[in-house]
């Protein structure tokens, strides 16, 4: 589906539209959202408990962290004393 971007309402169903992550990734605020895989892009307020290299979300939905966005990713928990 690389042509393709399937967004996890909170509430609903998932949708799929055309497009890219990148193209997506431009447009969410940096703020709430952040990359931490090439296949996922997250919204940092939904997240509940960190696991080592995933980030586990409401729910039973578990997103890997890509090795190339760990560091990115460990910095923003460290200045929220998150996890």
């Amino acid at each position: 589906m690389s042509e393709y971007v399937r967004s996890f309402p909170v509430s609903g169903r998932p949708v799929t539209t055309l497009g890219s992550r990148k193209s997506y990734e431009g447009r969410l605020p940096a703020d709430t959202f952040m990359r931490v895989h090439r296949s996922y892009i997250v919204n940092l307020d939904r997240i509940v408990v960190v696991e080592c290299k995933h980030s586990v979300f409401t729910g039973d939905k578990c997103i890997p962290v890509g090795y190339l966005y760990a560091d990115t990713f460990r910095r923003y928990l460290a200045e929220r004393s998150f996890g």
